[in-house]
């Protein structure tokens, strides 16, 4: 989320679609001096996620830069493993169908 704040641009929108672990220090003070936006969805399915969607459907965030990793269909097995054990540091991974 740090990584997020400092990576946003002036007036930016942040769309939080994650579960941590515990709890998250952020500097909030970078959050109200750039004037950013953050939502949070629960990813639990299209409509609790419905905002953020939107908003990467508009071009309003731009998911390409958090993509980490990505895997053909067939290495679907290789993604998850990847993904849940944080392999490379990875933070989104795409499955390409």
């Amino acid at each position: 989320m740090q990584a997020a704040l400092e990576n946003v641009k002036r007036g930016g929108r942040i769309g939080v679609v994650a579960w941590y672990a515990g709890p998250v220090e952020v500097d909030m003070n970078l959050a109200v001096r750039s004037n950013v936006r953050i939502y949070a969805a629960r990813g639990e399915g299209g409509m609790n996620s419905g905002r953020s969607l939107a908003l990467m459907s508009a071009g309003k965030i731009l998911a390409d830069p958090i993509i980490t990793h990505h895997f053909r269909l067939d290495q679907i097995h290789e993604a998850f493993h990847t993904y849940t054990e944080r392999i490379d540091n990875a933070l989104k991974v795409v499955i390409h169908v």
